[in-house]
């Protein structure tokens, strides 16, 4: 069952049988939480023989303080203690627990809505003999559901997308009248939304700039440049297309997405470096990788010495080619256990050095990206491919350590990819049904790491003939599920037109062959309609409106005119300069010199050119501390604090006004008068140790 747009949530609750709450406290046993990835039963308590969590759903009626407290112990190793966690959404209080049952408590401060409490143990990646005893999980403030549903995990999901993908912003605007409309509209989420950028062999011209009108190309790239904000090439950037022929290396087409992604404020995730799927490298690289599994050393030099090559060009080599400027994530090992070859070579050490010889070249090439895993079979049969039998593990652990045990060996890991390729027909998934509560254990289990994680490919999978409806609930689940997950960072469709798609992800295609949205499709743009910010505001009376909007780059527009804006987490004050009246000497911002400029100029000859007046002073007032720029957040240099520079401030100021009034007399004084303004902003705008006064 999914959560829709308008659904209350207590219908949700009872609908999925989890609507009876304890309001007092709530107390429960470790052995008896229902949300446990690993571990075993130590008495009543529950242990965390490594890395886990515990956890349990909360809800809040309104809003107000819940208190969690934990009584644990811990067993330390290498004389260091277990770190416990306590997390819920963006919060998170962290414990070195002590050997003896102890309890640790946090009181959060959460929004009206489900929330997920996670209790982990999060710095035994290489599994030694430290641990972690959860006794006893207690909650104040809020009712408790100790169980795992759908409903559950796509309301938690829904509370974090309206309080965590949002913010509230006070913008002021510089210059500004009171009563004048400003429209806001996101631009481009901060959030990424995106599409495997396909290159078939049948249309070259995919990529090509300004395509012809009506063309294949052009109503590809149209739907892309309106649909997403974020590309990955399905194919150009796998070393079977670049570099077929030993140092021969074309990246013509990945580079042609990377120009498209660019020229359209894309970001560009690059897909893959490393990948021993035969369709991943090219055959001269398999019969090295095949000569290295069976044991030659010469084909593991070799190889490596390959790889390292394949780096320079992939990512940068330090002398001038830094394509990885261009990249915000890169897929540095894909399905790397399930295709395990690589593994098998070089080890977790080797693999360790990979990824540092990765991050090192880009560093060198003043890139800002995060190197990735990429895994699939996660979020059904998620059977561990490590173990024999592939023993099932519903909250993918394996895939979790494999990131762990090669930051263990020194290498750096960033984040998780998660692939998903729903089975919707009942004979194909009986066994692993679609599941938003399974996403929610996978997705929780990934963020103890404290990485982040992105679901890199979504399709359904061309099997059986499910409804065109059942196709869309599953994209909606998967989407409100990634964006719901705090630690998340993107979302994207392994292809979107059924002209250029994968087979086995070709039943959630967004349109058909004919550009026709399919149900899906529909989905998909309810669900970016949904998540969008576009207001029509007011200015109030200090020429300032408050908004509530998701984070991301907004248009602020006002008198006709476009003003960027970006909205951020953690960031409440915003300052956008429209008109900066009071910019009396030109040079772009408001501060003392204007006030110079303005006494040099104050009460010139009648008629004389450039005359300013009492009225400019108060401008002046009002925007000082202003500058330039399109749009900043209101910082201590904007809003000075009391101190010697705003004491100085008030004395100019005071000394201007003097020499004005021996100057000019009554004259002086009759001028300020004419504006019948109170001046009462002066210590909020300077800062100075004065009273409020009134001119009139």
């Amino acid at each position: 069952m999914t959560n829709r747009p308008g659904l209350p949530l207590i219908a949700i609750l009872l609908a999925s049988g989890c609507a009876t709450f304890v309001r007092a406290q709530t107390t429960i046993d470790g052995g008896m939480l229902a949300l446990r990835s690993s571990g075993s039963a130590s008495g009543s308590a529950w242990r965390l023989n490594s890395n886990g969590y515990v956890g349990a759903y909360v809800t809040l009626d309104s809003p107000g303080d819940v208190t969690i407290s934990v009584q644990a112990a811990g067993q330390s190793a290498g004389g260091v203690a277990p770190r416990m966690n306590i997390a819920v959404g963006d919060s998170r209080a962290s414990f070195d627990v002590a050997a003896g049952l102890s309890t640790y408590q946090h009181t959060f401060s959460l929004p009206t809505g489900v929330h997920f409490i996670r209790t982990d143990f999060s710095n035994d990646a290489d599994k030694s003999s430290r641990s972690l005893t959860v006794g006893s999980l207690s909650v104040s403030g809020a009712q408790v559901t100790n169980v795992g549903s759908d409903a559950l995990a796509l309301a938690a999901a829904n509370t974090y997308i309206e309080t965590g993908r949002k913010g509230h912003a006070l913008l002021s605007l510089v210059g500004v009248e009171p009563g004048a409309q400003v429209h806001v509209e996101l631009r481009n989420h901060a959030f990424s939304f995106g599409t495997a950028a396909a290159n078939p062999a049948f249309d070259a011209d995919f990529w090509a700039v300004n395509p012809p009108p009506g063309s294949t190309a052009e109503k590809y790239q149209q739907f892309i440049r309106s649909h997403f904000n974020m590309l990955v090439p399905e194919n150009a950037g796998k070393w079977s297309a670049n570099e077929a022929t030993p140092d021969v290396v074309n990246m013509a087409t990945n580079d042609a997405i990377v120009a498209f992604a660019k020229l359209n404020g894309m970001r560009f995730r690059q897909h893959n470096l490393l990948w021993s799927n035969d369709a991943g490298s090219p055959g001269w690289v398999n019969a090295l990788i095949s000569q290295a599994v069976s044991g030659s050393a010469t084909a593991k030099s070799d190889l490596l010495a390959e790889i390292n090559e394949r780096i320079a060009y992939y990512v940068g080599d330090g002398a001038g080619l830094a394509r990885a400027q261009d990249y915000f994530e890169l897929d540095v090992l894909n399905e790397g256990l399930h295709e395990g070859e690589f593994r098998a070579i070089f080890g977790d050490a080797g693999l360790a050095g990979i990824f540092n010889n990765v991050g090192a070249a880009a560093h060198a090439a003043g890139a800002d990206v995060k190197l990735y895993l990429n895994e699939y079979n996660l979020l059904q049969f998620s059977d561990n491919p490590l173990t024999p039998g592939f023993v099932p593990d519903n909250y993918a652990n394996w895939y979790r350590e494999h990131g762990e045990v090669i930051e263990s060996a020194g290498g750096q890991v960033d984040g998780y990819g998660v692939q998903y390729y729903a089975l919707l027909d009942g004979n194909a998934n009986a066994n692993s049904p679609h599941s938003a509560a399974r996403m929610q254990q996978v997705f929780q289990n990934l963020s103890l790491t404290g990485k982040p994680f992105g679901l890199t490919e979504f399709g359904v999978q061309n099997y059986g003939s499910p409804s065109g409806v059942a196709v869309a609930d599953a994209l909606e689940d998967t989407m409100r599920m990634v964006f719901g997950s705090p630690s998340a960072t993107a979302f994207n469709m392994w292809g979107f037109w059924t002209g250029a798609i994968w087979s086995q992800a070709a039943l959630g295609a967004l349109v058909d062959a004919n550009w026709n949205l399919t149900p899906a499709g529909l989905r998909y743009e309810e669900l970016m309609n949904e998540w969008n910010t576009d207001l029509m505001l007011t200015a109030d009376e200090n020429g300032a409106v408050e908004f509530s909007g998701f984070f991301g780059d907004y248009d602020v527009t006002v008198g006709g005119r476009a003003y960027p804006l970006s909205l951020t987490k953690g960031q409440t004050d915003y300052q956008l300069v429209v008109d900066l009246a009071a910019d009396f000497d030109n040079d772009h911002d408001i501060d003392v010199d204007d006030l110079s400029a303005w006494n040099s100029r104050f009460g010139a000859a009648s008629g004389g050119h450039g005359e300013l007046s009492g009225a400019d002073y108060l401008l002046w007032q009002r925007q000082f501390g202003a500058f330039a720029a399109a749009a900043s957040p209101t910082a201590a240099a904007a809003l000075p604090e009391p101190g010697s520079a705003a004491a100085a401030l008030c004395a100019l100021a005071a000394a201007l006004l003097l020499k004005r009034r021996s100057a000019a007399g009554s004259a002086s004084l009759l001028t300020i008068a004419a504006v019948r303004e109170p001046l009462i902003s002066w210590r909020s705008v300077t800062g100075c140790s004065r009273s409020p006064q009134t001119v009139n």
